[in-house]
């Protein structure tokens, strides 16, 4: 177990009488009567490096969470587009690595018809985010070409929901033009963060105690009911803006589509014909190039698994020893030592009789001539 009361910085970090950053120590007599008074936060971490997470955070600084920096990486079905997968395992694995609890699900293709039940899709991410006791919800489409540290960047940004700067695709026609608005009002890319009235749903970060305020039926299965009209009901209910960062800027494999427009324009039978075909499709789970190794038997990429085409460990040569042990050929040259009336070292020694205990130090003799614990010739008997 680790020291339960944390790490400098954390409330129940110190002992009586010390000062804490982030609760100012009263001045004059009663100060230090003053901070003893001070109500305190203690707890119990099962590893080091969740009580540098949860002393980093502090009570100070946010309120205590179970699981902090937690997040559900959510993904709306499994028709995954080319590369978006691997891109996607090694934004979580990014994240994780910087410090993230992270863990990733497909949800469950509830649609009868295309489309026809995004809504609940979508409800039951908030449901599994809010019962499962994590901190943040990351919803995302199929298509998403992330970077590794889009995930991360996102989570720093401590907002009640936020989305990427989605690259808009190009019009092959008309270079420059992209082929629809993502977000409105629109603005450019690389410009901080700024309240939206509405954003595509191509990947968004939310925190759980938000969902929680917003309903875990909030979104619904209403083809008209398109980005707009959801988030003109969150900000009715909770006064919030949604937010884009445009510093981070998310590329996707295919332009959105909105069912209700293409139903308008004549092209909806056509484009839920494709739509079925994809969902019989198996999902596209590869990783970033032939070759790569980091894969189930199945061919499924995952990041943190061994590297199946990495060389075997060299064998060791033959007849040597295990570690830790003596090869034959140690033992024969001991012998011929002692046969031929000669002292075997101190280390030597230790060869033999298996001495766990690490050679000490060397320190100098009083008078300075030679070390105190210089090698000498071991008795033979």
């Amino acid at each position: 177990m680790v020291d339960a009361r944390g790490v400098p910085g954390d409330r129940g970090a110190a002992g009586p009488g010390e000062h804490i950053p982030g609760f100012p120590a009263a001045e004059g007599p009663d100060g230090q009567k003053d901070y003893l008074k001070a109500n305190t936060y203690v707890g119990w971490y099962k590893s080091d490096h969740e009580r540098l997470i949860s002393a980093k955070r502090g009570p100070s600084h946010k309120w205590a969470h179970a699981a902090p920096d937690s997040v559900l990486v959510w993904a709306i079905g499994n028709i995954w587009k080319v590369d978006a997968w691997h891109t996607v395992i090694d934004m979580c694995q990014y994240a994780s690595d910087m410090g993230m609890t992270v863990r990733f699900q497909e949800g469950q293709n509830r649609c009868l018809e295309p489309y026809d039940a995004l809504g609940t899709m979508r409800n039951e991410a908030f449901a599994a985010a809010s019962m499962g006791g994590f901190e943040y919800l990351l919803m995302i489409d199929n298509d998403v070409l992330p970077s590794k540290d889009t995930l991360y960047r996102l989570g720093q940004r401590d907002e009640p929901e936020v989305a990427p700067y989605v690259e808009e695709p190009k019009d092959p026609n008309q270079p420059g033009r992209p082929l629809r608005t993502l977000h409105g009002p629109f603005r450019e890319p690389y410009k901080g963060i700024y309240n939206v009235k509405w954003h595509v749903l191509s990947m968004m970060l939310w925190k759980v105690p938000f969902i929680r305020n917003c309903g875990l039926d909030f979104w619904q299965d209403s083809i008209g009911g398109d980005e707009g009209y959801h988030f003109a009901k969150m900000y009715a209910q909770t006064g919030v803006y949604p937010k884009v960062d445009s510093e981070i800027v998310l590329p996707v494999a295919g332009a959105p589509l909105y069912p209700l427009t293409v139903h308008r324009a004549g092209e909806y039978a056509e484009v839920m014909k494709l739509r079925r075909a994809a969902y019989d499709s198996i999902p596209d789970r590869r990783p970033p190039y032939p070759g790569n190794g980091h894969v189930t038997d199945d061919g499924v990429y995952l990041s943190f698994l061994p590297d199946r085409n990495a060389p075997p460990p060299e064998e060791p040569p033959q007849g040597a020893a295990p570690e830790g042990m003596m090869s034959m050929e140690e033992v024969q040259m001991m012998q011929a030592r002692v046969a031929e009336g000669k002292p075997l070292t101190l280390e030597q020694s230790r060869r033999i009789i298996g001495a766990a205990v690490p050679a000490q130090p060397q320190q100098e003799s009083v008078n300075g001539s030679e070390p105190a614990n210089a090698e000498e010739p071991a008795p033979v008997s």
